[in-house]
Parts: structure tokens; C-alpha cells; sequence
């Protein structure tokens, strides 16, 4: 919906789904952090070459952190508009393994002796199996190494959009970054907009609020 109405804008929108995942080809053990970052490449260049224009990146959670890892890869200029950022990739993936550790823990067991076991069967090139998906190491690897606590680029603008369904206000967590960001001379936008966590539902929710904001602040970029 929120491709439908940037279109509607003015905005053409090319969406990917990235090797192993949603329609794409491939299975969760083919997914990989370089093979996702090629996925990027090849959708950035067809959609430059098709347009005769320089695209702009648009991710989603832990997709703000894959656009983020490109960027600094390719050394590209291109602005970003980030919606709901994991800030740490490490984190990100912790919060992942926990289900395994969850799905493993008996009555007399504990999270963190499970966790350990599963990072370091990751740290010697196994995949793992968590919640119907395979997890390979370079995947891993990939997604601890990046993080948005500690400033972003200093060329290319970023808008980020976050949606909380109480207050609008920044978490400390966001505002910290934030802070960094701007320390770093970066050119960002933070807000947060009122709004359902759609990407934590099960059920069908919306939170058009993202989409009209986010269309407000990067109005200004090709002007």
C-alpha cells in the first residue's frame, strides 16, 4: 500500500524480495549477507538503468540495516528512507537465536546456556535452524557487523520513520542514535509518527501514518 501511494506521488518503486525469502527463489539455507547485498546491486542497477536516474533505498527493520551495510560497501550517495530501524545487528540476531533457546529450554534449562552453544556452532560455519529457517554463518556474521548506534554516513540524506501506537515520541534507544547521527554531520530526519507495529502482527494492520509522513520528507530530494 505504501509503494501504491509513493507511485501515486510520483515515485516509481521497484520491491524485492531477497534471495531465500518471501517470492524469491531459493530456499532460507541459500539466503546469505553478500548474497543479499548482490540482490541489492542487481535491483539498484536494473531499476537506475530502466529509469535513467539514481535510485534511493527504502527498508524495513533489519532491511535498514542491509541497505545501511551496502551503502558504506559501494561507497554510494544515495539517500535511504528507513521505517523502524534495528539499530544493532547483533541484537537483532540475538533476539532471533532466543527463539531457538526458547523452543530448546526444559523446565531446568536457561536461555543463555543454550545461546552459547548456538553462537558458537555459528562462529565454526554451521547453519542453524530456527523457527523454519536455516541461519548459515556468513548470514550471521554479516548482520553482527552492522549497527545504527554510532552515526551514519556523511554523504546521502536519511529519513527514518518510526511508529509507536502510544505517544509519538523517540525511545532512548532512537534518540541516542539520533543524537550521533547529527554528531557525525549526517544529513537525517528522525521522527516518530502514531502508529500499529504492523511488522509484529499476525493479523492484517495498518499504519498510514508512515506512508504520509515519510512522503512529506523526501519530497525534498530531487529538488
Amino acid at each position: 500500500m505504501a509503494a501504491e501511494a509513493f507511485a501515486h506521488a510520483g515515485w516509481a518503486v521497484l520491491q524485492i524480495d531477497l534471495t531465500g525469502a518471501g517470492d524469491s527463489g531459493g530456499s532460507s539455507a541459500d539466503a546469505g549477507w553478500q548474497c543479499w547485498q548482490d540482490d541489492v546491486s542487481a535491483g539498484y542497477a536494473w531499476l537506475g538503468d530502466y529509469l535513467g536516474v539514481v535510485p534511493h533505498l527504502w527498508g524495513l527493520r533489519a532491511g535498514c540495516l542491509l541497505a545501511e551495510s551496502w551503502l558504506r560497501q559501494t561507497d554510494s550517495a544515495a539517500s535511504t528512507l528507513y521505517w523502524q530501524p534495528v539499530l544493532s545487528g547483533r541484537q537483532h540476531l540475538s533476539q532471533f537465536l532466543m527463539l531457538k533457546a526458547a523452543g530448546a529450554m526444559g523446565g531446568d534449562g536457561s536461555a543463555k546456556a543454550v545461546m552459547g552453544p548456538l553462537r558458537e556452532r555459528l562462529a565454526t560455519g554451521e547453519t542453524v535452524e530456527i523457527a523454519g529457517y536455516s541461519v548459515g554463518a556468513e548470514l550471521a556474521r554479516g548482520l553482527e557487523s552492522v549497527s545504527l548506534e554510532n552515526g551514519g554516513r556523511r554523504h546521502g540524506r536519511t529519513v527514518v520513520v518510526e511508529a509507536v501506537s502510544g505517544e509519538p515520541k523517540l525511545t532512548p534507544a532512537s534518540a541516542e542514535a539520533r543524537a550521533r547521527w547529527l554528531a557525525g554531520d549526517a544529513a537525517v530526519i528522525w521522527e516518530v509518527v502514531g502508529g500499529a507495529p504492523f511488522w509484529l502482527t499476525q493479523e492484517v494492520t495498518l499504519a498510514p501514518a508512515m506512508t504520509t509522513r515519510s512522503l512529506a520528507l523526501i519530497g525534498a530530494w530531487d529538488q
